[in-house]
This record gives C-alpha cells, sequence and structure tokens, in this order.
C-alpha cells in the first residue's frame, strides 16, 4: 500500500511542472481510464499515475474555468465597473485607511451565479466598518488574479491560486452628483451580522489594545497577522519562530492532546457518585467513556481551526489528527510511514492545490525529520521505578463493579478503566482500589515503608523529567538543523539562533502561552474577568519568551545572509550528511559521495568568472522601473520601483528579495531617473535595508551623492555609463529624466526614463548625439505611452530589443496599441513585464578570427545577435571582439508551469 500512496504523491508532485492545463474532457476521459485499470491488478500502479495526475489538473482546470462557469468573460472581467453582492469571509485588515478583504461573491451583476467565488478586494476609505460575515453590494473593478514574477520574491500569483482566488481589484466610490448633495448608492450593507470569530476578535483586540505584545495574542488565537509590526517580524525572522505565531499543525496537535487529558482527569476524579444517583451510575457503567476525551479533543482541535479561519494549514492538521483517532478507535494499527502518506493522500484528494503552498512542505518535512530521528535516533524511555507489588493479583469485572458501588473514591475508577492508558497504570489503579477485604495489607507496615514509597515515586518523576528532557533537546536540535536550508530558502538568511530560539520558546509556548491563549477566548463571552486574567497570564509569559528572543536576534551573528547558490550546497551536503547517517553506506561508497560533493563545491566557489560577461535584469515592479545590472560579483540600479501608503513598495517586494537571492550585501550605486513615485520610491527602503555606495539623482528631496549631468560619464567594472540628458533642466519630471547608456564597448543599452517626444527631439538636435543613441537595448520610454517613442527616436536609436516595463491591465493602456505596432514596424522585439514578468538580458562578447554567419551562432533556445560597436556583422576575416545577448523571461523560460501562470 505504501507504494501505492507513494507513487500517487510523485506524481501529483510531477504533474506541477506540465506548462500547461489540458483540456477538461481529456482529464476526464484519463480520470475515467484510471477508474477502470484500477481492477486489474497488473495495471493498478498505471492506474494510480493517470489518477493522480488527472485528479491534480482537474483541480487546476476547475480555477481557471471558474469565471467561465458563471458566464464571465475575462474581459469583462476588467474592462467594466461590476455590481456585485456577497459576504466578507475573513477578518479585514485596515492600514493608513486602506482596508483588504476577501469576498465570496453569490450575486454577480444581479443575477446569481452558479459557482461562488472569492475575490480579494481593497476598499479606500469605507463608508462603515467592515467586519467577517457581514453582507454587501459593492461596485467594484476587477482584474484576474496576478502577481508580479521575479526571482527571489514572494509569488503572489501562486498564493491567490492556492488561496482559491479568482480576481482581485477595488472598491469604486458612491457617485456623487454635481449638486454635492445627491449621491448614487452603490455600496450597500444588506446585513450586519457578523461572524462569531468576528465578535471575539473585536472584543479581544479591545482588551490587547495598548499591549505592545497584543498582536501575536491576536495572531495566536485567530491567525491573524495583520497586526504585527515590522520589528515582530524581524525578532521572528532573526530567530527562526516565524511558526509559532502561524496556527498550524503544532498548535492543533497541543490544543487536541491538552483537551484530552484535560477530559480524561476530569472522568477520574470527579466525584460522580457525590453528583449522581445510583440509577444514572448504573447507566454510566455502560458506557465506553474511552471515547469521550477523544470526541472532545477531536471538538476542540475543530474549534480551533474555526477560530484561525478554518486556514488550509489548520484543515490539513484536522485530518491528520481525525485519520489518527479513526485508526486507533477501530483498533487498526498502522506503521508511521503509512499513516503520514495516507493523510498526505487524503489531503491532497480534498484539497489537491496544497502542493503549491509553503506552509504543506513546511508540515511534511517537519514530520518527516521527527519520525526519521526517533527511528534512527532510538531514545527509550528510562525504566520507571515499580511502585506496586508483583504478588497482587487482578480484579474481576464483578469486584471492579462491586468496588465502584460500595465505595464513595471508587466510581470514578470504573470510568477511568475504559480510558485508554498504559499497562503498568491501569494495574496500579486496579490494585490501589482493592476491597480491603482482599488485601492483607498492615497498617504500621504501611506507614514504615511511606518514604520508600515516596523516594521511588521522585525517582520515577526524574527518570521521566529526564527522558522529556533528552527527547525535546535532540527533537529540536533536529528540528533545527534539517530545517536550515528551508528555512534559509524563504528569505535567504540563516538563523543561527534558531536552535537557542527553539528549544526554550516552543515547549514554554505549548504548555502557557497558546492554552492561555485559548482559555482566554472561550471564556470571553462567558465570564470576562477570567478572560482577562488568562489575557494577563499569557502576556507576561509571553513577555519573558519575547525578552529571550529579542537578546538573541540582536545577537551579531545570529543571522548570515546566504546566496540561492550556497543554499544549494548546503541542501547537497545534507543530502550526504543524510545518505551516511540513514542508509548505512560502506566505506568506498561514503568516499566516492564525499569526493563527488567536494567536486560540485569545487566547481562552484573556483570556477572562472568570465569577466567580460554581465547582465541587465528588468525587473517585474506593476506600473513603474527597476533595473538591476551585474557584473564581477557587484551590482548596480537604476531606479527603484514605487512605494505605496499602505507601506508595500518594491524595493521589499522585488529588489531586495533578489539581491539577496543572488547574495549581494551592498549595491554599488544607484541612478534614479526622476522624482516620480514609480521609479523613486523604493529609494528610501533601500537605503535603511542595505548599504548604498552612491546614488545619482537630480532632485535634492532625494539626497543623492551626485547629480546627473549630461556629458557626465564614469566607468563601472569595465562598464561606461554616460549621462546624456538633462541639459539644461526643464521643469518637467518627466523629460528631467536621467537618460543613461551602458556599454561595455561592444553591447550597448539605452535608458531614457519617461522623456516625452519634444525631449527625444531635443536629444536628436544635438550634435553628436545620433551616434550615442544608437543602441541594441532600449528600455521603452515612459511605459510606451502614446507621448513617446517617435518614429525618428526609433529610427536613430535602432534597437534591436525593447522592453515595456508596464502593470498588467493598467489603467492607462501602456503599451498602447499605436507605440506596440511602430515597434512592429521597426522590427524590433518587444518584451513586457506585465505578461512574461522580469526580464534578463546576458551580454558577453568574444574574439572571432575567421567568417561567421549569424546561423552557426544560433540557439533553438535563445535569442541572439552578433555585433560590434557598428552594428550587425554578417561575416568578417578579421579578427574582431563580438557579443551574444542571451535573453531569458520568468514566465516562459525560468518558471514555465501552469501554476505559475
Amino acid at each position: 500500500m505504501e507504494w501505492w500512496l507513494l507513487t500517487f504523491f510523485i506524481t501529483a508532485i510531477l504533474s506541477l511542472f506540465i506548462p500547461i492545463v489540458p483540456e477538461f474532457s481529456l482529464l476526464l476521459l484519463i480520470l475515467l481510464i484510471s477508474l477502470f485499470l484500477i481492477v486489474i491488478n497488473k495495471f493498478r500502479l498505471v492506474a494510480v499515475v493517470l489518477f493522480a495526475f488527472s485528479w491534480l489538473m482537474i483541480a487546476g482546470s476547475q480555477y481557471q474555468h471558474t469565471l467561465k462557469k458563471n458566464d464571465i468573460t475575462a474581459e469583462q472581467l476588467y474592462k467594466q465597473v461590476h455590481i456585485i453582492e456577497g459576504e466578507i469571509a475573513n477578518i479585514v485588515n485596515t492600514k493608513s485607511g486602506s482596508s483588504r478583504f476577501n469576498f465570496l461573491i453569490t450575486h454577480w451583476q444581479g443575477r446569481d451565479v452558479k459557482a461562488t467565488f472569492k475575490v480579494r478586494l481593497t476598499w479606500k476609505a469605507p463608508s462603515k466598518a467592515l467586519l467577517q460575515g457581514q453582507k454587501w453590494q459593492l461596485a467594484v473593478k476587477l482584474k484576474p488574479a496576478h502577481g508580479m514574477a521575479n526571482i527571489g520574491g514572494f509569488n503572489y500569483q501562486v498564493w491567490l491560486r492556492q488561496q482559491q482566488i479568482i480576481a482581485t481589484g477595488y472598491v469604486k466610490p458612491d457617485i456623487v452628483k454635481k449638486t454635492h448633495i445627491n449621491v448614487e448608492k452603490r455600496n450597500i450593507l444588506l446585513h450586519e451580522q457578523i461572524s462569531w470569530r468576528q465578535y471575539l476578535y473585536q472584543k479581544l483586540a479591545l482588551v490587547l489594545a495598548d499591549e505592545t505584545l497584543g498582536a501575536l495574542i491576536l495572531a495566536l488565537g485567530f491567525g491573524e497577522r495583520g497586526e504585527l509590526t515590522a520589528e515582530h517580524w524581524r525578532v521572528l525572522s532573526a530567530t527562526a519562530t516565524q511558526h509559532l505565531i502561524a496556527i498550524s499543525g503544532l498548535h492543533i496537535g497541543i490544543v487536541a492532546f491538552a483537551s484530552l487529558i484535560f477530559i480524561r482527569l476530569i472522568i477520574r476524579h470527579l466525584p460522580l457518585n457525590l453528583l449522581l444517583s445510583k440509577y444514572w451510575q448504573q447507566k454510566l457503567m455502560q458506557v465506553n467513556f474511552r471515547y469521550i476525551p477523544i470526541l472532545c479533543s477531536c471538538f476542540m482541535a475543530w474549534y480551533y481551526a474555526y477560530l484561525a479561519g478554518f486556514s488550509i494549514p489548520t484543515l490539513r492538521a484536522l485530518v491528520m489528527l481525525l485519520l489518527f483517532w479513526s485508526l486507533k478507535s477501530v483498533g487498526i494499527h498502522v506503521k508511521l510511514l503509512r499513516w503520514l502518506l495516507l493523510a498526505i493522500v487524503i489531503i491532497l484528494l480534498i484539497w489537491p492545490l496544497s502542493l503549491i503552498s509553503a506552509s504543506f512542505w513546511l508540515s511534511v518535512s517537519a514530520l518527516v525529520i521527527i519520525f526519521s530521528t526517533f527511528t534512527r535516533f532510538s531514545i527509550t524511555p528510562i525504566e520507571p521505578i515499580e511502585t506496586v507489588d508483583k504478588n497482587l493479583s487482578p480484579l474481576s469485572e464483578n469486584q471492579l463493579s462491586e468496588t465502584l458501588l460500595n465505595k464513595d473514591s471508587q466510581s470514578n475508577d470504573l470510568l477511568a478503566d475504559n480510558l485508554p492508558s498504559e499497562p503498568q497504570q491501569s494495574q496500579s489503579l486496579l490494585y490501589e482500589k482493592l476491597p480491603s477485604e482482599k488485601l492483607s495489607y498492615n497498617k504500621q507496615a504501611n506507614e514504615a515503608e511511606q518514604p520508600k514509597v515516596l523516594k521511588r515515586h521522585w525517582l520515577n518523576f526524574k527518570a521521566k523529567a529526564l527522558t522529556w528532557l533528552k527527547r525535546l533537546v535532540v527533537m529540536q536540535l533536529s528540528l533545527t538543523l534539517a530545517m536550515l536550508p528551508i528555512a534559509a530558502s524563504l528569505n535567504y538568511q540563516l538563523p543561527l539562533a534558531a536552535f537557542l530560539a527553539n528549544v526554550v520558546a516552543v515547549p514554554l509556548m505549548s504548555i502557557t502561552v497558546i492554552p492561555l491563549t485559548l482559555l482566554a477566548v472561550i471564556f470571553l463571552p462567558i465570564n470576562t474577568w477570567l478572560s482577562h486574567s488568562f489575557v494577563e497570564l499569557a502576556l507576561w509569559s509571553l513577555s519573558l519568551i519575547w525578552q529571550w528572543l529579542s537578546y538573541l536576534s540582536a545577537i551579531k551573528w545570529a543571522v548570515v545572509a546566504v546566496s540561492y547558490q550556497q543554499i544549494q550546497m548546503l541542501l547537497l551536503f545534507y543530502i550526504f550528511i543524510a545518505l551516511a547517517l540513514f542508509f548505512r553506506l560502506s566505506k568506498g561508497k561514503l568516499a566516492a559521495t564525499l569526493c563527488l560533493f567536494i567536486a560540485l563545491i569545487t566547481k562552484e566557489y573556483f570556477s572562472r568568472d568570465d569577466t567580460m560577461a554581465w547582465q541587465l535584469s528588468v525587473l517585474d515592479v506593476g506600473h513603474g522601473l527597476a533595473i538591476i545590472i551585474e557584473k564581477n560579483g557587484h551590482v548596480f540600479l537604476y531606479d527603484t520601483g514605487a512605494s505605496y501608503p499602505s507601506g508595500f513598495n518594491m524595493a521589499d517586494a522585488a529588489i531586495l528579495p533578489y539581491i539577496k537571492y543572488q547574495g549581494y550585501q551592498s549595491i554599488d550605486g544607484i541612478i534614479v531617473s526622476h522624482n516620480d513615485n514609480d521609479h523613486s520610491g523604493g529609494l528610501r527602503h533601500l537605503r535603511e535595508a542595505i548599504v548604498v555606495d552612491q546614488v545619482f539623482a537630480n532632485d535634492v528631496v532625494l539626497s543623492p551623492d551626485s547629480d546627473c549631468i549630461s556629458g557626465q560619464s564614469f566607468t563601472w567594472q569595465g562598464l561606461v555609463f554616460e549621462m546624456l540628458s538633462p541639459v539644461p533642466l526643464h521643469g518637467n519630471k518627466n523629460d528631467d529624466s536621467c537618460v543613461v547608456t551602458i556599454s561595455d564597448g561592444v553591447n550597448h543599452v539605452l535608458l531614457p526614463g519617461d522623456i516625452s517626444i519634444k525631449q527625444e527631439r531635443r536629444l536628436l538636435n544635438m550634435v553628436g548625439m545620433s551616434k550615442k543613441l544608437a543602441t541594441d537595448v532600449l528600455i521603452a520610454p515612459h511605459h510606451g505611452s502614446k507621448s513617446s517613442s517617435s518614429r525618428h527616436f526609433l529610427s536613430v536609436t535602432a534597437p534591436k530589443y525593447a522592453v515595456f516595463s508596464t502593470g498588467y491591465l493598467n489603467r492607462w493602456k501602456m503599451p498602447s496599441d499605436e507605440i506596440q505596432q511602430r515597434y512592429d514596424r521597426f522590427n524590433i522585439k518587444t518584451f513586457n513585464t506585465a505578461e512574461l514578468g522580469m526580464v534578463t538580458f546576458n551580454f558577453s562578447q568574444a574574439m572571432a578570427n575567421e567568417s561567421f554567419s549569424n546561423e552557426d551562432t544560433a540557439n533553438a533556445n535563445v535569442n541572439s545577435v552578433k555585433a560590434d560597436s557598428q552594428g550587425l556583422i554578417e561575416s568578417t576575416p578579421k579578427a574582431h571582439r563580438v557579443g551574444t545577448i542571451v535573453i531569458t523571461n520568468y514566465r516562459e523560460d525560468i518558471r514555465p508551469y501552469w501554476f505559475v501562470n
């Protein structure tokens, strides 16, 4: 069975790497064939493969055709304002007066939808407080789900798909007539009833309003992390403790286990004989109390998942918990591997798109590490000291029933006997409750033995405590070390203080903060004073933990920046360690593996770099511009993208992730073309986050180190930067853009900023400027608007490639159809970041001493051109330097997978 489950899992993973989703009819046919083949023994494995593939692809197809099922075309979606009705599906996050929330649509343009679907909306200055559970009519402008596509950055589009969000957009304000008296109401609250979760969240938020750590308590209680500050995230990231405030399997497991133990204790020690009549005692004797703690445990886990908004991680944890108790209840014993694979397959059958969720892989990795650790390094508990006389015999069922009815203190013990417990514990319980006439204990002897019994109990407790501590340290050390590459791949830093942080924080959070927070939420509607007391205790405990985490995060060695290449080397090293520990290879195989590992590292770190090669990447930053130039392990920027009142900015979202991915520790220089937000907005954030050696700009507001002046030039890493404009300043921000050419002597790039046709003419009229403007790669002026890219400008610059840096379905419709056609008429190959994601040009050059043609150097997978400083060379018999441009883009070359695009 394990092979079938593993085959399903692996096939589902491989299905992610297909570029497109096949037609639904074909997928349905494959699914039916797999169901037919599964009854034939020798084709069952093939049937599992076909079933897994078709099942995952059908999930992708259903997502992509949600709009079509509701008779909505993509063009209709974004070209007009829509009146929709539905329900707010989550707790609303409001920052700087702007609210973001998920909205479940039930009515579209006055008609019922065939299948409800979710959209993510932004509402600036809403007319009323937005609360989960409210039903609204809204006027919205929408776009299909889309996100920026850059190496190293967060893939918002994948996240939207995983959350089953079909479109994003914003709420249009109500129309105010010219008289300012009449207002056409389009955004109307239809139903004020809020969800129980929202009600509890509001009450707890009021209690925690003035608390520094209140946001962490809200995150632990409701899974809402919108209130966390940048400082909170910094400490959590530096100590690798982000998982503690993201409600997932750990939290669900803690609540389930705590409630199980609590109910067991109640059943064991509650004096039911004093509370119930003999009739009800007889009735209770017929009940199997073994299932009551299990049911309570499952209910509390479900309730906590509800408080967390039934997020996908909590639902996955619920599935694993229910599977465990279901197998336990029916007496089916399975190995840990089979249970894990079975849980994974069930999760993928219910939520196939879990495979594209980072939290899914973190959970599975953690479980595999825990199981592997305790399998490979078996930690046997220290033998407890015997506390029961071995000469005693167990009671019969009749004797136990008599005892229950005749003794006040024994009614609960029958109930406890039905609970699952260790054999030795049950036996001890029975012997302790034997009727006095059946036992031959001497009272005086018992008094003399009492100190010895207490000593034995103390030794028992000590032995169990040492075993628990040993297991905790070994498990946490294994998790920390094994998860380091995974943690590093999330934000390109190694949290070296992770073990010291987690070995303290995890147990303390598990036994104090998390249970106390849940108790505070449970008692909020019942007893305010008691709830507040639990909150105070949780805050006190959390403050102690936070002090420790803050101290660790401030240590210099707590975090080490790593590049993607270094993470790959670390993964190879871990694979070598895993082979050595778990597969027990022979000395020869181990030595061969070690040699291979050393060879790979040697190739990575000692291979010669091509000092003539460099690359220029136009990042996908929506409507704006951010260009990164790299050579010889150094980096230079032209423009920094936008920033917004909410705090979101392109420096944190696109530029810094890419720089960290490549392993750069500083930026040699930044040229800001002009002080428009879409070009300069990210500068302040870059200066705060990383060392910037020099800034070139013309606006004093940007605090530049140098001005951008026409005729100025400098050499950086062998590349010549020459500034062609502005001269003089014209007072128009766009026309005062810093126009720059970059050249390695063979390849040329022109960066014109947002200049208009008027400024293009000025440049073309300057003596000797036509030669300087000639280029191989052009970044389209002003994002491809109608006000730029004149025919004369394109004919003089004569680029082979041009890039439009635009926003997806932007309101200005850039690049305009007219400009796109103009570039096409000049045979200029164009790239649009909104459609392709980031675009990278890799420049290199070599010496050629014999005739060649373009065909000799063409590559089927890349666009290439052979050129010298004068232009395209068809053939020449002399030695000369030639350049090659290799172009790649994110969506077609780097991540050409169906779930990304």
